[in-house]
């Protein structure tokens, strides 16, 4: 995260295999679960930033395309693998920033890496963007991203501003299992962003995550934020 002595660290997006940050002009405020102090700063990005991480996705399709299908399953078993190493630490910031319960969080990973390592080739193959405005959960957006990753697409994820920390540690993890930079983008932003990522001709295909479902964490999972 990019740290200044004067105002909270800014989260960081993720594109071409690294976190990055064009320092955009608008930004928004990540407050600790129950709209207590700001933790940290999630950068809204405009139409530079979109067009950034299309050009990253659209580079790696060819790369990715080549990848075996056996390799690619072997990736995200790999990647769910590290979910289950990396679970507290995921499911801290989802209770940090989102106001989820440990135990609903912890069910929240735990689903991410059953999703993973249950993944089927589906949907389009391009530049596949996601849009979640409502909801910080893996679960909630990874079933859309999965069965396009392993039929060749490539993935642009713009995570909730409120809560946009866990989908970056998703994203490094991406990396360390392998996943050609590229491959997986995360945008930090807003409605803007999307709109931005919508407009591009790049994209193939712009999608919302799904808002959070009770069947899927309990109804202990989430305690209301302010």
């Amino acid at each position: 995260m990019i740290r200044s002595p004067d105002v909270p660290p800014a989260v960081p997006s993720w594109i071409d295999g690294r976190a990055y940050l064009a320092v955009p002009s608008r930004f928004t405020e990540v407050r600790e679960r129950g709209g207590g102090q700001v933790l940290r700063r999630s950068p809204l990005g405009g139409a530079h930033e979109a067009a950034r991480a299309v050009e990253s996705a659209q580079k790696a399709l060819t790369d990715w395309a080549v990848v075996a299908m056996t390799d690619r399953i072997a990736m995200l078993k790999q990647l769910a693998d590290s979910l289950d190493t990396y679970a507290e630490h995921l499911a801290g910031l989802l209770v940090e920033e989102s106001g989820w319960t440990e135990e609903g969080a912890r069910a929240d990973v735990s689903e991410a890496a059953t999703c993973l390592r249950e993944a089927r080739p589906s949907g389009q193959i391009g530049v596949v963007a996601i849009g979640i405005d409502s909801s910080p959960l893996l679960h909630d957006w990874l079933p859309q991203v999965v069965g396009p990753l392993l039929a060749g697409a490539s993935v642009i994820v713009k995570p909730d501003p409120r809560a946009p920390s866990v989908t970056v540690a998703f994203a490094e993890l991406t990396a360390r299992a392998g996943l050609p930079a590229g491959v997986f983008n995360v945008l930090q932003g807003d409605a803007q962003t999307l709109a931005a990522l919508r407009a591009h001709p790049g994209i193939t295909v712009v999608t919302a995550a799904q808002p959070p479902s009770a069947t899927s964490v309990g109804d202990t999972g989430k305690v209301e934020r302010e």
